[in-house]
């Protein structure tokens, strides 16, 4: 219980700091409390000191310090530096960081990226960071998926930074959670990506990789082209042409990449035939890229 009127000196509580606010003079007041407010980590004062009313913060800065020495702990693996520590914990107190975009400093950072993690070790970590425990298999498998599908690190980071877990774990600290801002274009429509991989997959027999993922999402997310047009230009691209396929396994990966399924017998004598009376390619790709079965491939995936 609170007296109406009491002298609070700054200087002897250990373990606090204050807020900047200007004319404590030394860190000592005297005046009448016109509002005390308990929060987490930290108690307000608003005081009338017969010559002015100031507000001020005494906040404990052990539970913010515990937060970043966790991430260096659990995301780096090793024992956290002062300077580090005291640097992201007055970045925390200066609202200058969050609970997310401070957890992000540290699984993109070049300490990290030097570990070279597999994406099963990488959303491991993020299971311990973020939620606080070990990777079940289910949501396990959901986030590989993802990431195999073409997603990206970043995409997976922000479903663990804004689960409810983690915003548990900031409550538990003081810390305020924030957001998770994505700009690649990959990661703004998941079965876009998933669509785009898969002619990757088809077509080129690999994975898509992060540069052309991004290109070819944006042409789509722009309008600049169709799905029937960028699964096309697979097709006429040089790394395709390179490959020099024979007829016989042109036609085949047409009918991977536009019907989703391998030839049959006698489709695939047809179209041989077609190429062989002259028929080019290209028109043999148009009759592909125009099907029903790509048609139905193409909304699948909501596009």
């Amino acid at each position: 219980k609170l007296n109406a009127k009491r002298q609070l000196d700054l200087s002897t509580i250990s373990g606090f700091e204050t807020e900047r606010v200007s004319n404590l003079n030394g860190g000592t007041i005297s005046g009448t409390i016109l509002t005390f407010k308990s929060g987490v980590n930290k108690v307000t004062y608003s005081y009338d000191c017969g010559y002015s009313s100031q507000t001020f913060t005494i906040m404990d800065i052990s539970q913010t310090e515990a937060f970043c020495t966790r991430l260096y702990k659990l995301c780096l693996g090793r024992a956290a530096d002062a300077s580090g520590v005291n640097y992201w914990t007055e970045q925390l107190i200066d609202k200058k960081q969050t609970g997310a975009s401070l957890g992000y400093n540290f699984v993109f950072s070049d300490e990290y990226k030097k570990k070279n993690t597999s994406d099963e070790a990488y959303v491991k970590m993020l299971y311990k960071v973020f939620m606080d425990r070990e990777a079940d298999k289910g949501g396990l498998n959901y986030w590989l998926d993802l990431l195999n599908q073409g997603m990206s690190r970043e995409y997976v980071y922000k479903g663990f930074a804004e689960s409810k877990e983690f915003t548990n774990i900031c409550t538990s600290y003081g810390i305020e959670r924030g957001s998770v801002k994505l700009t690649q274009a990959r990661d703004q429509n998941v079965n876009l990506t998933k669509f785009v991989n898969r002619i990757y997959v088809k077509a080129m027999n690999r994975k898509g990789d992060a540069s052309g993922l991004n290109h070819w999402c944006n042409q789509i997310l722009t309008k600049k082209m169709t799905p029937v047009q960028v699964a096309e230009s697979f097709i006429y691209s040089k790394e395709f042409t390179d490959k020099n396929l024979s007829n016989t396994e042109y036609i085949k990966v047409l009918y991977r990449t536009f019907m989703g399924r391998e030839a049959d017998s006698a489709g695939l004598n047809y179209w041989l035939g077609r190429l062989n009376k002259g028929d080019s390619r290209k028109t043999v790709l148009k009759a592909f890229a125009g099907c029903q079965e790509f048609k139905n491939i193409v909304k699948s995936f909501g596009l």
